[in-house]
């Protein structure tokens, strides 16, 4: 994976950006040889569902042979299931079809599966579900939040595919109110937009980032700000995009 490369902003003060999500110790470090300034505030509180109940329901389903088309289109789904999973070097390990949106959901997913298990793999629902349709899939196992989007699903079912959903995680809003203005603002999920607007209205220059098209749809229903959406669903690629709007930008100003 290639480094960043630190830019020059021809007039151009650092950039102030706002992150709705703390980043990892190890993306922070590369963004500081950017010419960005970056500050994290979490939107939104990200919880795995841990009752008795919802164990029993997980442990049951990897026991079955039938539910072997898996759907995850979030990381915080993989993350929430994987104590439940044979450990790594067992035999058998799961023979799942697994359907996944690509990006950190897939490297989340590389970390225990191999990459053969992974069958299909989209930028976003949309694609997505054209892949599974594709397939022919009559039946999928959908891990997911609750607060999960209802394209995805939706469009499978009106397609004849049965969608078994299995909440396994929970998102609660955590709204802040931001007191200075920004330069560009990243977003890595719609609940953090709806978050996010409950106590904010920025200026109008200020422009808005996404991980996703559907991120991006969400911003685009609330605001009338310029957004960009991120060629992949990951944070370094988020970071590439501001980079190089920004770079741009101030190429603009010579």
């Amino acid at each position: 994976m290639t480094s960043f490369v630190k830019p020059v902003y021809p007039r151009m003060k650092k950039i102030k950006v706002l992150s709705t999500k703390k980043l990892r110790s190890t993306m922070v470090s590369e963004v500081k040889e950017l010419c960005i300034e970056i500050t994290e505030q979490n939107f939104i509180l990200i919880e795995p569902i841990n009752t008795n109940e919802k164990k029993e329901e997980i442990i049951n389903l990897l026991a079955s042979p039938v539910l072997r088309n898996v759907l995850f289109t979030s990381s915080n789904a993989v993350n929430a299931i994987k104590k439940y999973l044979p450990p790594t070097g067992s035999t058998p390990l799961l023979d799942w079809n697994i359907f996944s949106i690509s990006g950190k959901t897939t490297d989340a997913l590389l970390t225990y599966f191999n990459p053969e298990r992974i069958i299909g793999a989209a930028k976003d629902s949309t694609q997505l579900s054209e892949l599974i349709l594709k397939k022919e899939v009559k039946e999928v196992l959908y891990f997911c939040g609750d607060k999960r989007r209802d394209e995805l699903p939706s469009r499978l079912i009106n397609n004849g595919v049965i969608v078994k959903e299995v909440v396994v995680y929970q998102t609660t809003a955590t709204p802040f109110k931001c007191e200075e203005n920004f330069d560009g603002i990243l977003f890595f999920s719609p609940s953090a937009v709806d978050s996010f607007f409950s106590e904010n209205r920025l200026h109008v220059t200020t422009v808005y980032f996404a991980i996703g098209n559907t991120t991006g749809q969400a911003l685009k229903n609330l605001c009338r700000n310029k957004v960009i959406v991120s060629e992949s669903a990951s944070e370094k690629m988020m970071f590439k995009t501001v980079d190089n709007f920004f770079r741009d930008y101030a190429h603009t100003l010579d």
